[in-house]
């Protein structure tokens, strides 16, 4: 059961780090043509990388913790899934804020709150998509054992 729940983390930090460093991609040219910076000469600091992976462990870990139990009823599932997207929209802020990703404004604390929201989208995406891959797989292999059990 561990190294199931652990797979899980690592696979939820991989796609939020994925999210998040595409995010950060998009905010840097944003940034670089709103300046006038020249893009391809331009630069993201070394740190820069290292925090990506934090803020994607500690979403992944929290995905792992608040939405663990899939069996629930959907009134419990929807209470869980907000409570999950507050966690790691507090998770952005918070380590955005001390990383200097974002000036503490209104329109910066919004701006966080959107890329937070995409990246959390694509999240779910990218895994209903896998979701969907192997309820198909498995769908496959019990229509196939139905064959074998009516020969």
């Amino acid at each position: 059961m561990w190294k199931k729940r652990i797979g899980e983390t690592i696979k939820f930090s991989v796609i939020i780090s994925t999210g998040t460093l595409i995010a950060t991609a998009v905010w840097y040219l944003i940034t670089l043509l709103t300046n006038g910076g020249d893009v391809l000469s331009a630069q993201i600091p070394y740190v820069t990388l290292w925090e990506i992976l934090a803020v994607g462990i500690l979403c992944g870990v929290g995905t792992e913790l608040i939405l663990y139990d899939c069996d629930l009823s959907v009134g419990r599932w929807l209470l869980r899934l907000a409570l999950h997207y507050v966690y790691v929209t507090t998770v952005v802020l918070v380590c955005g804020y001390f990383f200097g990703w974002y000036k503490l404004s209104v329109s910066g604390v919004l701006l966080m709150c959107l890329t937070s929201a995409a990246v959390y989208v694509f999240t779910f995406s990218l895994r209903g998509i896998n979701d969907g891959k192997i309820a198909k797989k498995m769908n496959a292999k019990l229509e196939e054992r139905k064959k074998i059990r009516k020969e």
